[in-house]
């Protein structure tokens, strides 16, 4: 009797992803981590492997059904490549054996990228740990497991459960507000377009914690003030009707715990009409209490209910995949981006020096119409800010990192790899 494949359902914020997806672009993100010797080849590919079989439904293909798009287990192996320099390519599944993340290494350094239809930053944040802590246990090292999730257990159904539907409070269809999802018409930051690049710094933490304190903020409420700050500052003539519109991710696992490694994100804006009166004081207070107003529990629950609900329209179910692709497709050619910039904290990543780690970064993807985001990492006492561009443009990278600089941050430029080719 042939065994039964075991299959996933997209997660609620992540069924579009593979639906907008085209051949020269997909959804991906990254995490890049320097060690402090050279990459033993072996060793990562088994602490690849190692890990994905640790977690289930990051070993998946993905596959197109009547409506949506699913995910289908699978057992072959993940490939290690050695780095081609590119910045976020989308991966060839066929040279990747169908797998949806790939690893790549070169010299001192390890190169994950993720669809993000498979994981969120957070989600991806576990399977690091746990690829490290593979990692420096085969090349001899003992890592500190405490913040490590159990390296050997079995995928849990925690660790796989679409948690927007745990939370998820029923609601009639004349409560779905999806305007209020869309936000204000935003500045773009446009520019002229080339291939995908990245430029970075990184920063000691405790240069971060002092100006933080200092500002009366959290890391993603002070970064996020320089950031609109930076903005404003390179615009030579502000547009009267429109805004800076930050989009921030927040972690609802922060909000409604849970143990799924799967999607649980959702994006917030931060709003601001540029005034040449205004300070870096000013964009980080403006920064601060948005944060708090729009990051509430319950408002967050009644986001989430919103897009479950939305979701679940019967115009959805019925519609077949291909349509959706189609209509995805042509509107691709008229939708503009909804927001100046993306700028994702992903925290702390809780791993120590006893892994061998020297500095992480993450990096979002971008597009032709989002040309440029912003990242942040935490980790080993360090953090790391990335821009990830799709334009030749440096303007707002320099502005921020100029300005972080100028408060009294020692400063120290990421040596990147090359731009893609």
């Amino acid at each position: 009797m042939k065994e039964k494949k075991i299959t996933y359902a997209l997660d609620t914020s992540s069924r579009f992803y593979p639906i907008f997806n085209t051949k020269k672009d997909q959804s991906l993100f990254r995490y890049s981590v320097i060690m402090k010797d050279d990459i033993n080849v072996d060793v990562l590919r088994d602490s690849a492997n190692a890990t994905l079989r640790r977690f289930h439904s990051m070993s998946v293909k993905l596959k197109a059904g009547y409506a949506w798009h699913y995910f289908e287990h699978i057992d072959t192996e993940l490939p290690i490549f050695e780095f081609d320099n590119t910045v976020l390519s989308p991966i060839d599944r066929k040279k990747n054996n169908g797998h949806n993340i790939r690893v790549s290494y070169l010299g001192k350094m390890i190169v994950v990228d993720f669809f993000h239809a498979v994981c969120d930053g957070s989600g991806a944040m576990e399977f690091m740990k746990v690829l490290l802590a593979n990692y420096a246990k085969g090349i001899g090292l003992n890592p500190n497991l405490e913040k490590v999730r159990d390296l050997d257990a079995m995928t849990s159904e925690e660790e796989v459960e679409n948690y927007f539907h745990k939370v998820y409070e029923p609601i009639k269809l004349k409560e779905v507000n999806l305007k209020e999802l869309l936000g204000d018409k935003p500045i773009l930051l446009g520019g002229t377009l080339a291939h995908k690049s990245t430029d970075g710094v990184v920063i000691p933490q405790e240069d971060v914690k002092k100006l933080c304190k200092e500002y009366n903020t959290t890391v993603t409420g002070f970064l996020s003030g320089v950031l609109m700050y930076s903005i404003a500052r390179t615009r030579e003539t502000i547009e009267k009707k429109k805004s800076i519109v930050l989009m921030v991710p927040i972690n609802l696992r922060n909000f409604f715990p849970s143990l799924t490694v799967r999607n649980f994100v959702h994006f917030i804006r931060i709003i601001v009409k540029p005034d040449p009166s205004y300070t870096l004081e000013d964009y980080i207070r403006m920064a601060d209490e948005q944060l708090k107003d729009k990051a509430q529990k319950d408002k967050l629950a009644r986001i989430i209910s919103t897009l479950v609900r939305s979701e679940r329209l019967f115009i959805l179910k019925i519609a077949p995949l291909f349509l959706k692709i189609m209509i995805s497709r042509f509107s691709r050619l008229f939708l503009k981006s909804r927001q100046t910039i993306i700028f994702s904290n992903m925290g702390l990543l809780s791993i120590d020096d006893s892994f061998g780690i020297d500095t992480v970064t993450f990096n979002l993807n971008v597009s032709k119409n989002a040309t440029v985001n912003m990242a942040a990492i935490t980790s080993n006492g360090k953090v790391s800010i990335a821009f990830t561009k799709s334009v030749t443009d440096t303007v707002v990278q320099n502005k921020t990192f100029n300005m972080l600089e100028s408060l009294g941050c020692n400063v120290k430029r990421l040596e990147f790899l090359e731009e893609e080719e």
